[in-house]
């Protein structure tokens, strides 16, 4: 299956509410804050979507960008692998996200 990555930067301040409108679209994108971020005036999120809600939800971050500022950092087509997902099995045969 293939999958939309995005990484955006959005300000601090508003990292709330874009993940707010992210849970509300819960069926269309999921996303991820990467730590590197963290103690920054920004926050960088990795966004992913499947290909065939890809006009949906690039409405939803174009209605963000009309709102504040948004730097698209990264906007790739990848395979929903375990690996590319950041997924890895555990001991006892569990999926943990690293």
């Amino acid at each position: 299956m293939k999958l939309h990555k995005l990484t955006i930067r959005v300000p601090k301040d508003q990292a709330s509410f874009v993940y707010f409108q992210f849970e509300a679209h819960e069926n269309i994108v999921f996303h991820s804050t990467l730590d590197s971020s963290r103690g920054m005036p920004y926050r960088d999120i990795q966004v992913f979507f499947h290909t065939s809600v890809e006009g949906d939800a690039r409405h939803i971050l174009s209605t963000l960008k009309d709102e504040f500022p948004i730097d698209f950092l990264e906007d790739k087509i990848v395979d929903d692998s375990e690996q590319l997902l950041g997924l890895e099995e555990s001991p006892k045969g569990n999926k943990n996200v690293r």
